[in-house]
């Protein structure tokens, strides 16, 4: 996939602890691409300050190029530097970190969605999801958590007041060595159609969000 050029202007999304208003968005200009880096200028703040990220801090990037598309990573800052923090450094990602949205495609949209995935011996686990659709959705963290093959209940707690059961089947579990996480994969096999409907409008109303942002 191809990431954004230098000199081009981008949409920092800074991912937050809130399901609901849990995101900053700033649009920032890249700097440099380096090799495991990418060097943005840094957000600022209503009164034209730099913000300060604190390493280690998730942010998205968004940004179109000639296809009109958007594309979205995840990345982490690894820190801000230059005169009075006027750059911002994120981990650069992998191309199959990379994704393509289009507005005819509604499949997984990135969101930043508290799971409850009950264990087996009554236990909670929470989770964020980083991926969600009608079909499912994804999680990363830093120790597996279920196995291939196993059914796993839980409780999608979409926004305030609003929480979603349901009962998946684990397709995926990945290590990626970078990030050094394991990437889970979930389908559902049983959730409410009303429920579904939900979750699929919430992740339209999601990516259009996206999508008129990152092309203002």
């Amino acid at each position: 996939m191809t990431l954004p050029k230098p000199l081009q202007v981008v949409t920092l999304y800074h991912l937050q602890g809130d399901a609901e208003g849990g995101e900053v968005l700033y649009r920032v200009r890249v700097q440099e691409i380096q090799p495991d880096t990418l060097v943005l200028d840094s957000p600022l703040g209503p009164k034209a300050d730099p913000v300060f990220l604190s390493p280690g801090a998730k942010v998205l990037v968004g940004y179109s190029i000639a296809d009109r598309a958007l594309y979205l990573f995840e990345s982490v800052v690894q820190g801000q530097g230059g005169e009075g923090l006027q750059q911002l450094f994120v981990s650069r990602p992998r191309p199959e970190e990379i994704r393509k949205l289009q507005r005819r495609n509604f499949f997984r949209v990135p969101v930043q969605v508290d799971v409850v995935i009950q264990g087996e011996d009554g236990s909670n686990t929470v989770v964020a999801v980083s991926d969600l659709s009608g079909g499912g959705f994804s999680f990363k963290r830093r120790a597996p958590l279920l196995t291939v093959g196993q059914e796993a209940a839980g409780m999608i707690r979409l926004a305030r007041g609003i929480e979603l059961e349901f009962t998946a089947h684990v397709r995926r579990v990945e290590f990626l060595a970078q990030p050094n996480l394991y990437l889970h994969g979930l389908q559902f096999t049983r959730i409410l159609d009303a429920h579904r409907k939900r979750i699929v409008q919430y992740c339209l109303e999601r990516q259009r969000k996206l999508l008129r942002i990152s092309r203002s």
